[in-house]
């Protein structure tokens, strides 16, 4: 009777009451700071991608996301919690183990609800539960991804009534949409952001890669070809260049006017030939000034010379 006693002052002293936030704010702290490194170590041990490097990865906050499942995760440690206080106000020890076993097994049961995503070179992996299936989506099927944030329904630890959740959501090439696990978005959207960069981004660098198998040209080099292509239409409009090689005095002559060489530079060629169709002029004068007596005697003798 006098141990009943002792407990009932217990429970009844302010110093134990005051004891009680201590120790579920204990609980949770320890829920928290166990389930984060046991998060870390699954994380390194197994990733999501397995062969592939992760360009980028997200999970569901416990405390922040505003979702029913997340709240029956917090309530285990808050009951842990009381339990240990209970366990500390009575003076029974097997309670207060119990409450660090309820701690424990807050880990577990978040670790069994624990959902993430991790995008890889080729592929975006997500799973529900550390046992559940790891789901695989090649980045070539999907069409778009967007990221969606809406208000919380539900009130959380971390924000209260005062919550915002955010998602992938990613648009199949059969029409098909997947919603991806949703999160804090207070903590994590910027998370959430890098990993739909990280698609759009893969998406743009398959899409290079078979325009290059294809031969066409990317987008962004037509304008620039085009213009080159103008430029040399443009260039190919004006006079021939073997002019403009001519040692002397540059051309000022307009591009239109007639080339007084008749088109072509003379070559040794044509200049014989010349000659020669003027030696034969003077032969033919010769012979119709020997021919004809009545001519004049000069004209006789510029058409000997």
């Amino acid at each position: 009777m006098a141990a009943a006693a002792a407990r009932a002052s217990g429970l009844a002293s302010f110093s134990t009451w005051l004891l009680l936030p201590f120790l579920v704010a204990f609980a949770v702290a320890g829920h928290i700071l166990i389930g984060r490194g046991a998060k870390a170590l699954t994380a390194s041990f197994q990733p999501l991608a397995s062969g592939e490097l992760e360009l980028a990865s997200y999970d569901r906050n416990v405390y922040g996301t505003s979702d029913h499942a997340m709240l029956e995760v917090v309530v285990v440690p808050i009951v842990a919690g009381l339990v240990i206080w209970l366990g500390t106000a009575l003076s029974f020890g097997w309670l207060i183990f119990v409450g660090i076993l309820g701690v424990l097994g807050a880990v577990a049961f978040d670790m069994a609800r624990w959902e993430r995503v991790s995008v890889s070179a080729s592929y975006v992996w997500f799973q529900r539960g550390f046992a559940g299936k790891v789901h695989q989506v090649a980045i070539e099927n999907i069409r778009d991804v967007s990221v969606v944030e809406e208000d919380g329904t539900l009130p959380t630890l971390r924000h209260l009534n005062n919550n915002r959740v955010c998602r992938l959501l990613m648009r199949m090439t059969d029409k098909r949409a997947v919603a991806l696990p949703k999160t804090d978005a207070d903590t994590q959207l910027d998370a959430v952001e890098n990993a739909a960069n990280q698609i759009r981004w893969r998406q743009q660098a398959l899409l290079d890669k078979q325009n290059d198998k294809r031969g066409d040209t990317p987008a962004g080099e037509r304008g620039s070809r085009s213009e080159r292509n103008a430029g040399h239409e443009k260039g190919a409009s004006t006079r021939p260049g073997p002019l403009d090689t001519r040692p002397g005095a540059p051309d000022t002559r307009p591009a239109d006017a007639p080339d007084p060489d008749g088109g072509r530079i003379p070559t040794a060629g044509d200049k014989e030939m010349l000659r020669e169709l003027r030696r034969l002029r003077k032969q033919r004068a010769a012979a119709a000034a020997a021919a004809d007596p009545s001519q004049p005697p000069k004209a006789r003798a510029d058409s000997e010379s």
